[in-house]
């Protein structure tokens, strides 16, 4: 019995695949340590990518409705370099907007639920402070055993130094991993927004490329079909965005 071309390289592509799996369920913590670490590189410019594709739906509509392209033979006054710099410019501008009205929209709403907060707090401390006086008036006995009670003020004062000495240490440990934490994450931002910018300004030669990529490595019909379900994905991932807007 004779294999086709095409069954062999199906053949060998589920050996391929089988061969891989074994080998990553064999060395289970080492796959997963490699997959943290290329999640935690492509992360930024998923988050990139997530950034562009919601910005650029008013960034289309000003582009379309703001400097539409001219009609005929008539003269054009910007180039599509321009037309599209200063789209991106008003988009973030716009972005810059809502985000600044969201803010202060909140904040003051935040403010006023954490002075609510820290008042009621003081009021049950106070409340706890008459409770415990009303308490050691009226049993006078507490109040003695109180005064009574041997207290080793060496070993106490040791165990506070102990105490304060360990805190001091993980207070430092937790504060460096909140600054490395915090770097990270602008580190990260700074990235998704520099890739975001670069999709935007050239979304039309990457789609270009994509498509020619896809048709070049996807029979036909495939590829054709991926690209239908990505243009409608597109449309209605936009129009949500638009009405929640």
């Amino acid at each position: 019995m004779e294999l086709s071309r095409g069954t062999m390289k199906k053949l060998l592509a589920l050996i391929t695949f089988a061969v891989a799996l074994y080998t990553a369920l064999e060395h289970l913590a080492l796959t997963m340590a490699a997959l943290g670490f290329v999640w935690g590189v492509l992360t930024p410019f998923l988050v990139g990518g997530a950034l562009a594709f919601i910005l650029n739906v008013p960034m289309r509509f000003l582009e379309r409705k703001l400097f539409p392209p001219p009609r005929g033979k008539k003269k054009r006054l910007l180039s599509d370099g321009a037309r599209r710099g200063l789209s991106l410019l008003l988009t973030l501008a716009l972005a810059a907007a809502v985000l600044l009205v969201l803010a202060l929209v909140v904040a003051p709403q935040l403010a006023e639920s954490v002075s609510g907060l820290g008042y009621t707090i003081m009021d049950a401390v106070r409340r706890l402070a008459a409770w415990a006086e009303e308490t050691f008036v009226n049993y006078p006995s507490i109040t003695q055993r109180l005064e009574n009670l041997a207290l080793d003020w060496k070993s106490l004062l040791a165990s506070a130094w102990e105490l304060l000495t360990s805190g001091v240490g993980s207070v430092v440990t937790s504060t460096i991993s909140a600054a490395n934490r915090v770097i990270s994450a602008l580190t990260n931002g700074f990235v998704a927004l520099v890739f975001a910018l670069y999709l935007l300004l050239q979304k039309e030669k990457l789609g270009l490329q994509c498509r020619k990529a896809l048709y070049a490595l996807l029979p036909e019909g495939t590829a054709g079909r991926i690209l239908e379900v990505c243009s409608l994905s597109h449309r209605v991932i936009s129009s949500f965005i638009t009405d929640q807007c």
